[in-house]
This record gives structure tokens, sequence and C-alpha cells, in this order.
């Protein structure tokens, strides 16, 4: 007997082969009316690093059920979110040299690491003692964070909700910042000498039959390649609608060839098709330029504006009453990603109240919206799929008010001279139609440039994988020294740091390819 397909609400698609991440509830927890936050970390801090020396550490007793260890290249060199104590404790027992992390030791550098009490998420009630933290491995040196909470199952001890390393720098590799940096002189009876910038011109240009180490585009012949094309691939053209040849019209193009209105076209009709940020920048373009306006809204969208998007999810920690940035991005990046999405479900439902007005005016104009996978919002959907939202700035007013119309929840059955014909027999006139239909893997990038042997060789990009973490993307792809590399600024701001030191970890054998 057959079997029905089951629908997924396109908020809830991921991308093939990606894991959705787990649900995580809070462990129970006792809530202490006065804490000493200095002593609860010291204390958490001094049991775990006996357990690191212990000839057969048990670390199952420093993690409640629930908890969370992200680690980034310090137990592995690897990305990894270990869930649970008994999944903390089987890595270190199938590791042959034991722990990899020596010790770690509070790091009271900023006011905003030092150990300290503070709410966790937007449960008032869950109070968590948060500290930064140092680290020594046995290759170098990192930091990390802990979220300590106290485990109600266990006579209220103080345990490791989540706790998060990475690892920052190599032994005798460490970045030329500081007092590193290097000289603009040398004293030395070399002739000729160089200065400064000689040496960078000179390295630039791979004079004295220099080969790069890395490449992020060319023909030479370096050791690794690092693909930073874009957090995407190449532009998704829906080529199987019937009649795209017969478009009789000014324009039919993607939205990444799009170069702007034509002058003097007022009251030319562009359609769009997609409702994601490229989509509504270019029918806000249109509009301001006097184009009758229609976006071919096929699914469903997650819309925010771009200031509560600020107010609820940066405020206070990437701000200008902030962190520094280099602690702020410790704060950021020491959630783990299922986590991460239970925090921003709530997130989100406090942005959706913010944004209410503009949502209501969206909705009474006929277009719809999505709160995220399983109502995780904005992240999570960038995360899951790379794409399916808008950050609004200005064009959804502009829709509220019916300036640019909305053709909703139907597929396009066909190009038309002048027209588009749609799944429910209605029929729009187009003088230039463009479709904004986002873009596929960084793999189909990978497979133009370099190839089908090394595109079937690197393993998916994007999306989750078992554990939570992201596939492919700033760790080893599959393919010896080929490496993906993408995101937005804040990503990539954080995740060159880890990239750079596994290949500086390959490059001076520390490491093999293969090594886990």
């Amino acid at each position: 007997m057959a079997t029905a397909a089951v629908q997924v609400p396109s908020c809830n698609r991921m991308l093939p082969g990606s894991y959705g991440l787990k649900p995580v509830h809070y462990p129970k927890s006792t809530s202490s009316t006065a804490i000493n936050s200095e002593e609860v970390v010291n204390d958490w801090v001094s049991l775990f690093n006996n357990e690191v020396h212990a000839e057969e550490s048990d670390f199952t007793t420093l993690f409640p059920k629930g908890s969370y260890w992200r680690d980034l290249l310090c137990l592995t060199w690897d990305f990894h979110t270990l869930n649970g104590p008994e999944k903390i404790d089987s890595l270190f027992k199938t590791q042959l040299k034991g722990c990899r992390i020596k010790s770690l030791t509070i790091d009271r550098t900023s006011n905003a690491g030092k150990p300290q009490a503070v709410p966790f998420g937007f449960d008032k009630d869950a109070i968590a003692v948060q500290s930064f933290l140092t680290l020594d491995t046995d290759v170098g040196r990192g930091r990390g964070l802990v979220r300590l909470l106290q485990d109600s199952e266990d006579e209220g001890k103080w345990k490791a909700f989540t706790l998060f390393t990475a690892l920052q720098e190599l032994n005798g590799h460490e970045e030329s910042t500081g007092e590193r940096r290097p000289l603009g002189t040398e004293r030395n009876s070399r002739s000729p000498r160089k200065n400064w910038k000689e040496k960078r011109i000179a390295e630039e240009n791979l004079e004295g039959d220099l080969e790069p180490s890395v490449l992020i585009v060319g023909t030479i012949h370096p050791r690794h390649i690092i693909q930073a094309t874009g957090a995407s691939g190449e532009p998704y053209f829906p080529s199987d609608i019937e009649g795209l040849a017969d478009f009789q019209g000014d324009r039919l193009v993607h939205s990444s060839k799009f170069d702007g209105p034509r002058p003097h076209a007022k009251g030319k009709k562009a359609l769009i098709v997609g409702s994601c940020n490229s989509a509504h920048d270019i029918a806000q373009d249109y509009l301001e330029n006097e184009y009758e306006v229609t976006m071919v809204q096929r699914s469903s969208t997650l819309v925010i504006t771009s200031q509560s998007l600020i107010d609820v999810t940066m405020k206070g920690v990437y701000s200008e009453d902030g962190p520094s940035v280099e602690d702020a991005d410790l704060i950021n990046y020491s959630v783990p990603n299922p986590v991460l999405k239970l925090l921003h479900i709530a997130a989100t439902q406090e942005m959706m109240k913010l944004d209410a007005p503009i949502l209501r005016g969206l909705l009474s104009a006929g277009f719809a919206l999505d709160s995220g996978p399983d109502a995780s919002g904005l992240m999570m959907k960038y995360l899951h799929r790379g794409g399916g939202y808008y950050i609004d700035v200005g064009a959804s007013q502009m829709i509220a008010d019916g300036k640019i119309k909305v053709k909703q929840g139907q597929e396009i059955s066909r190009i038309n001279a002048h027209s588009e014909t749609f799944a429910d027999g209605d029929e729009l006139e187009a003088d230039e139609i463009v479709f904004a239909t986002g873009y596929q893997n960084m793999r189909e990038t990978a497979r133009k440039i370099f190839g089908d042997a090394l595109a079937d060789r690197v393993g998916d990009v994007w999306g989750f994988d078992e554990e939570g973490e992201t596939r492919g993307m700033w760790r080893r792809s599959g393919h010896p020294g080929f490496w993906f590399f993408g995101g937005n600024l804040a990503l990539c701001r954080y995740y060159s740091r880890l990239l750079a030191l596994q290949i500086k970890a390959l490059e001076v054998g520390l490491i093999w390819y293969e090594d886990a």
C-alpha cells in the first residue's frame, strides 16, 4: 500500500542530508539566594583539572544531564558538540593520549568575563554562573567559557550546563601581533637589507621561486586551496518552466544579473519571483523608480525588522556599550547550536511582538509569514538552509501599503510573450521578470572551477551534522588541502582563525589530514 508523502512546511525544510537540531531542555536546577560566583567557578575548575590529570578520569560528575561541551580544535582536530555527560566522558576514553587539554584557568582580564551570576537566555529564573576561561593544550593555548547551573538531581552541585573551548594559537607559531609584530628594519650585516614593506612586496610577488602554502584563487601550485566565493554556490534558475524562450519583454534574469531598473521606465510592469532579501531589495528599487511591482511569493517568509534584531539579539553584546568584539564573539559562539536554537525561539517571540504592527500589515496584504524552523527565527533558518528570510529595511511597509503587490501561494505554470501564467489560471503582465530564487550549494561552484572528481569527494556544505555543528565549512572538507570558507562578516571574522590554525598545524607537521 502506497504511503502519502509528508508535506513539510517550508519553514522547516532542510538541506539534503542535514540533521535537525535535537530539542533542548534546561536541566532541573535549584536557585540560590546568595551566590559566590568566584568560589563556584574556582571549585569547578579545580575539579576539572583534577580529572584531566587523574589516571582514570571521570568527567560525568562535572556535567548534568542534557549538558553540552562545544569544542573547536582543542579536544580533536575538528569541531564537536558533545551532548550529555556520557558522550563527553566517552570521548576521553577513546583518546590514546588522554585529554589534549592540560589545564583550565579562570580568565579575569575583562569585566565581561569575570565569574558572575547571569540570567541564561530569556528565562529570568534560570540563573547561571558564567566565566571566561583560558586553557593550555598539548599544542597551544585557547579560550573558553563555562556556564554553571545547580543540579537539583545531585544535591544542588554546581555543574557545567555548557562548556566551550576553542584553540587560539599554536606553541612556537603565535600570531605576529603586539611585541611579536615584524620589525621595520633589521640590524645585521647582510646586504642588501629590505625593510618591512619591501619584504611584503617580495612575498606578494613570490620572489625567489617561492610557492604559496595557501591559495584563495589562482592556478599556481599551493598545498591548500580555500574556496571563499561567498556563502552559496551557483545561481539557482528554474530553467524547466515552460515558455522561458517565448518571453519578449525587456528583461528576464536571475537576481544575480540584475543591474538596476531601466531609466525612464515609469509604468513598466516588473514581476519578482521570490520573497526573501534579494527579492525585497529589487522590488523596493523598482518601486522607487516608478515601476508597477508584483512579488511572487510561492511559500512563506520570515520577516524581522533590522531594529528589533539589534535590540533583542545584539544589545549588551554587540553594541557600543558592550564588551570588546573578541569577548562578544566568545560569548556568542560559546553557545552550542542546539541551545542556541532554544534561546532563539524565545528571542523570535520577543522580536515578533516588537514587529507586530508591520507583520499585521503584511498579513493583511496577503503576504505569508513564518517564524523559522520550529519557530526558532532568522539565525536558525540561515544555518539550516541559507535563506528564507527578509531583514526589513523598508520594503515591508511598501507591501503593507499595497504599493508592492503580492501573488501568493501559486507556482508559475508557464512564461508567455508578455506575462506569467500561474497554476491557479491567473495571468500577470510583465515587461521585466527577475528570478530571485536563490543559489545552489557551494559544491557546485567547486565543481565548476575544479571539476567533478573534487566536487564528488568533498562533503555537503551548510546544514548540521549529527552533533549539531555546521557541515563542511571552516573545517576539513573531505578532500585533502581543499577548504570551504563562507558566511556573513561575523562568522568569517571568528572562523578565519580556526581555519588558519588547522592549515598551520598541517604545514608544520603537528597533524596529518586523516587525524581525528
